[in-house]
């Protein structure tokens, strides 16, 4: 299947693929809601932390996809406004119990989220590979929250990328 989740997205899904050899500090992958940003990240922050990743596309067999797909691995990290973690019912993002009345759904990403990147980060993989953290949508941060972003971005621990992605609307 390859890295690209969707056939207008196999141009980027190359140049993503291509990085897993020498990755960046981090990267921002852009389009307009619902392209499929947001699966493109996922899936190549997967294969960055795959033992053995396929055509840039993680293998699916090994440890480390076992535990990505279970929504287990101590490597991978998601970061998701509360709105998106309820559109995506993945293992990773957690039940919401009911949301009292009155209460909506934050569509920011939090400044305490921006944070445990950074102590996330901080600490050595738990496995042999890299860590990578999806931020989704990264464009709804605030100017607090992309500073405390950026300061990690600048100084990444050794083996830490971070994989963004942004709606343009």
């Amino acid at each position: 299947m390859g890295l690209a989740p969707y056939p207008w997205l196999e141009r980027p899904a190359e140049v993503l693929a291509k990085m897993l050899n020498k990755l960046p500090g981090g990267i921002l992958i852009y389009g307009p809601r619902g392209c499929g940003v947001f699966e493109l990240a996922s899936r190549f922050a997967a294969a960055v932390v795959c033992q053995h990743p396929v055509d840039g596309a993680p293998c699916g067999i090994c440890e480390e996809c076992k535990l990505i797909f279970s929504g287990n691995h101590p490597d991978l990290r998601y970061v998701l406004s509360e709105t998106e973690a309820a559109l995506h019912p993945e293992p990773w993002n957690g039940k919401f119990g009911e949301i009292p009345k009155g209460k909506s759904l934050s569509k920011q990403i939090l400044i305490e989220q921006v944070r445990g990147i950074g102590e996330y980060l901080s600490v050595t993989a738990h496995r042999a590979g890299h860590r990578a953290v999806v931020i989704y949508p990264a464009d709804s941060m605030s100017g607090d929250q992309s500073s405390a972003l950026l300061k990690t971005l600048e100084e990444p621990p050794e083996g830490a990328g971070t994989y963004s992605g942004c709606r343009r609307h």
